[in-house]
């Protein structure tokens, strides 16, 4: 604990913390903190990517495709027709 606090002082540090305990401890020193917990999602921090879009094509594309899961292969039309169709409710 007493290196995070001590790099709190200088930047930025990403934590893996399964039980919670780093964070209770360390997070008051470091000037933002985002919070991911897959075990209780409740806990975690909330990001919404939308206004970020607004007016930049390419990171709603690169968004789109991360929700539609695009990938080449089998059902490529049916994925590349459901990204498009996302990609223009975004923009």
């Amino acid at each position: 604990m007493n290196i995070l606090r001590d790099w709190s002082q200088w930047g930025s540090a990403l934590v893996m913390d399964i039980k919670g305990e780093l964070y209770a401890h360390t997070a008051r020193y470091f000037d933002q903190v985002y919070r991911l917990d897959l075990e209780n999602p409740c806990y975690s921090d909330l990001w919404n990517p939308l206004p970020a879009c607004l007016g930049n094509g390419e990171l709603a594309h690169s968004i789109a495709s991360i929700v539609v899961g695009y990938e080449t292969g089998e059902h490529e039309g049916q994925r590349r027709h459901a990204l498009l169709d996302l990609r223009r409710k975004l923009l």
